[in-house]
């Protein structure tokens, strides 16, 4: 058993870290990505690194199955196909005799994976929101430069003047300044006139003129994956006791439960895509396109299903998969 141990290791050890760097790199800058398209400040270099650090947890709750999943199977389709499975055949090792192995990785995995899920990419999240934040308070108006943030254009004078426009409406002022609040910016304008773009507008003349600008890139789903487990939970009472169905956030909260036992399915189904079917790019493919489609399923029939079915139905898929997968086949 030691040296069917150390050959899975050995086994899963390179491909399972190169999909794990290809997935992780190729989700960073997917969310990264999407997240600095929302907001309306563009963080410089080492704020845009320390995003991308707190939002690798989150990455890695989806890449690390992923790599899981991807480096097992690449790895008993390569014994099938070297010769290394019919030598353990002739030895007399059968497929059940090469779980135990793999099942010990999967629930290393797991364990990992319930560490990031509940504790550690929440607080990555909330890291990633005040990095945010406080890029916001870093904005820098040049003389004589534009600036567009959520729609409203700014432009400052070469003496200390600014000039907004929002809409069909212009407020120039002979001194102005941007300064730092909570969830996005406050535009101070002194001596200044608001004008209309339409010929019918008319002119209004101000002393001293407050613009709020909100330029937080926290949506609906971002702020929920921020919260820890208590603060989750409380929310979900809460929405409970005014009436209101907390089916997804119920969802949200046992999926961080749910997605890392699926790295104690995931070998009952690597073994025979691997020694059964040779590892097949496929095969591999379909199993992952399959259970993040089921996962999505869930989060979206939540309401109609209840949010315990909707976080099982990715470990219900799994589970069917294995059973189909192990039928049948004569060297398990």
């Amino acid at each position: 058993m030691p040296t069917i141990f150390r050959l899975t290791m050995l086994g899963l050890a390179g491909p399972t870290a190169v999909t794990l760097v290809l997935v992780c790199a190729a989700g960073l800058v997917l969310q990264a990505t999407g997240l600095l398209l929302t907001t309306a400040v563009v963080p410089d270099l080492s704020t845009t690194l320390r995003i991308c650090g707190g939002l690798l947890p989150a990455v890695l709750e989806y890449a690390l199955p992923v790599a899981f999943l991807v480096g097992a199977t690449v790895a008993y389709g390569r014994w099938k196909s070297e010769g290394t499975w019919v030598a353990l055949r002739a030895a007399g090792v059968g497929g059940r005799r090469l779980l135990l192995p793999v099942l010990a990785l999967g629930l290393i995995g797991a364990l990992l994976l319930a560490g990031l899920a509940h504790h550690v990419a929440p607080a990555g999240r909330r890291g990633v929101s005040r990095e945010l934040s406080e890029a916001h308070g870093h904005v820098k108006l040049l003389p004589g430069h534009f600036m567009q943030l959520r729609g409203v254009v700014l432009h400052r004078g070469l003496q200390g003047s600014l000039m907004v426009a929002e809409g069909d409406t212009v407020l120039v002022a002979r001194q102005g300044s941007l300064e730092p609040r909570e969830g996005g910016l406050l535009v101070r304008l002194n001596d200044g006139r608001a004008m209309g773009a339409g010929p019918d507008s008319a002119t209004l003349a101000f002393d001293e003129a407050l613009l709020p600008l909100p330029l937080s890139a926290s949506g609906r789903r971002v702020e929920l994956a921020e919260r820890a487990d208590a603060e989750l939970s409380s929310l979900i009472g809460r929405m409970r006791d005014r009436g209101k169905q907390a089916n997804y956030e119920q969802v949200l909260l046992l999926k961080r439960t749910t997605l890392p036992l699926a790295m104690l399915l995931l070998p009952w189904v690597c073994l025979p895509l691997g020694l059964r079917w040779g590892g097949k790019p496929s095969h591999t493919v379909a199993v992952a396109v399959g259970f993040w489609a089921l996962v999505r399923i869930g989060d979206g029939a939540c309401a109609t299903i209840g949010a315990g079915p909707a976080a099982a139905l990715p470990l219900l898929g799994l589970a069917i998969a294995s059973l189909a997968l192990w039928a049948g086949w004569a060297d398990r």
